[in-house]
């Protein structure tokens, strides 16, 4: 079955430990008395030592498996490094607290949206006024009433700069005002018509107003409305939520959530096997497929597809990718098939572009270039580029096709990069490889200072890619631009329908096939592990939503 979507008591081990030890080196050691008899030890009926510490164990095992029993352990990879999920939130920040701590206005539901903490929404004709009415008897954890002026801060705070949630901020960029109508009600007014703004009011966590207007905090501690509170974050990298019993809406059904910290993918695997975890959303490369079959019995296979790539971004504002027959002659160089077979171990689809079902853009993929290197040639040589000396690079009008291309010091990138730099220049160009730490390639980025850079995308389904390969894109760092992709990109976010939006995506993913403003290569398809007692397993959005989990009755 594939599932899509989605101790040893330490002190008692460490004192027998001593005594082996102890009890290894020969004599025991002078003791001032004698031992006393057993039945010195408490008078009649007393338990005797070492029956008290098999009773100890017992217990212990036995709240251990009650433990067990009503809490769902979920690995993470990485430690966040805070859980407000509006300042500087990390990937593993949003994996801990949205849908189960924090909770917000509206919900993504089908291809729509739904009310949740709202009951009652609606735009304008004109698209330009958009109310909100809120529900009435939700709670913060902390016992605090969720009010209109929360709501209304929580809208202003995502549209600080420093709230570091730049996607938060892009989607309410049209929100010229947020008002408050009345003891439940809201009003969002719009300098133009933006249907992403139901996205945001679907994406902005609801948090507790501060007192004198506040900008949120870093936090390690988050107090939300949602259907789990967080109880702890212990030493070692466990984070536990456990069940909010005033919870406005229906209680989920796991008492107790455990996101267990472990960087080691051997590790993880273990734990797993010993019991100690139920989910485990990737595996390593070395464990994928042989480890997940030889666990089939407790395990089911997990797929969360995340909406994350990797892609070639090509300087289109100068040098030779500024011509598209050079740019189309990159995308014939990558050998996609061959990265996601060999160098991710089929762990990653090969893509065109950010154009997938349940991708950046969920529609339907377009058509692969093929990996042709005598295409490439054909269309370098059309461009100009011959190599006339015959010494493997080649020139026009007297000038190397030569380019700089940007690498990251991480070695985990590095098979890739020297994968597709050998292609390049086998195809004849001259390559400059200009290395260096993140900040110092994001400033070269910034500052277009390159020809090529190895770049990976992490966000969310169904995202607006204008800010991706639209003309005055924040992330367009390749200084792309066309009016007809930018008309493209507008008329995708109108769409008011799945159908729409298929239809407009195909229209799309095949004008960036032709102008090509990046080179797709590969997507990230990583696969893990599911315990077969969890059910209602279902993927969103490279997740699983944790409160519709429910664990498989026993025999």
């Amino acid at each position: 079955m594939t599932i899509r979507g989605s101790q040893a008591h330490r002190g008692l081990a460490v004192a027998l430990l001593a005594w082996g030890v102890l009890a290894a080196c020969g004599e025991p050691p002078a003791r001032g008395k004698p031992w006393r008899h057993r039945a010195a030890w408490g008078g009649a009926g007393a338990v005797a030592p070492e029956d008290a510490v098999l009773a100890l164990v017992a217990a212990e095992r036995a709240e251990a498996a009650a433990r067990r029993a009503r809490t769902l352990t979920i690995h993470l990879d990485s430690e966040p490094a805070q859980l407000s999920p509006m300042v500087e939130p990390d990937l593993h920040t949003l994996r801990v607290v949205e849908d189960t701590v924090f909770e917000t206005l509206l919900a993504k539901q089908d291809g729509g949206f739904e009310p949740q903490l709202a009951t009652w929404f609606r735009v304008s004709p004109d698209g330009r006024e958009v109310r909100v009415r809120l529900r009435e008897g939700v709670l913060f954890h902390d016992g605090k009433r969720f009010s209109v002026v929360d709501a209304q801060y929580s809208l202003d705070a995502a549209t600080m700069v420093s709230t570091g949630a730049p996607r938060l901020r892009g989607l309410l960029g049209a929100v010229a005002r947020v008002e408050i109508v009345g003891a439940s009600e809201l009003r969002l007014l719009l300098t133009r018509a933006e249907p992403d703004v139901l996205v945001a009011l679907a994406e902005v966590p609801m948090l507790d107003a501060p007192d004198a207007g506040a900008r949120p905090q870093r936090t390690r501690a988050p107090v939300g409305t949602g259907p789990y509170r967080f109880t702890e974050w212990k030493r070692g990298g466990r984070i536990r939520l456990g069940r909010f019993d005033r919870y406005w809406g229906a209680t989920p059904a796991i008492e107790e959530i455990e996101f267990v910290v472990e960087p080691d993918g051997a590790k993880a695997l273990a734990l797993a096997r010993a019991g100690e975890l139920d989910l485990l959303p990737a595996l390593v490369a070395e464990h994928w497929p042989d480890e997940a079959q030889a666990m089939d019995r407790s395990f089911a296979p997990l797929s969360l597809a995340p909406a994350r790539f990797q892609f070639l971004v090509l300087s289109a504002r100068r040098g030779p990718f500024s011509d598209v027959r050079v740019r189309r002659a990159a995308a014939h160089l990558v050998d996609r098939e061959r990265i996601a077979r060999e160098l991710r171990r089929g762990l990653a689809r090969p893509v065109a572009g950010p154009i997938w079902p349940r991708g950046p853009v969920d529609g339907a993929a377009p058509t692969l270039p093929l990996f042709d290197v005598a295409e490439a040639a054909r269309l370098l040589t059309e461009a100009g580029w011959t190599d006339a000396d015959a010494d493997g690079v080649r020139e026009r009008d007297g000038e190397k096709l030569r380019i700089a291309w940007l690498a990251g010091v991480d070695a985990r990138g590095e098979p890739e990069r020297e994968f597709l730099l050998t292609a390049f220049r086998k195809a004849g160009f001259s390559i400059e490889v200009r290395s260096g730490e993140l900040a110092v390639l994001a400033n070269r980025l910034r500052d277009g200072e390159f020809d090529v850079a190895y770049l990976e995308w992490r966000g969310r389904e169904d995202e607006d890619l204008r800010s991706l390969v639209g003309a005055d894109g924040a992330q367009n760092w390749g200084g792309f631009s066309s009016q007809t992709v930018d008309a493209a990109l507008a008329m995708l976010g109108k769409a008011e329908n799945p159908g729409e939006q298929a239809t407009r995506a195909a229209v799309l993913g095949q004008l960036l096939l032709d102008e090509v403003p990046l080179v797709g290569v590969v997507a990230a398809d990583p696969h893990g592990l599911a315990h077969r007692r969890v059910a209602g397993l279902v993927v969103e959005d490279g997740w699983f939503r944790i409160r519709s989990l429910s664990f498989v009755a026993g025999p």
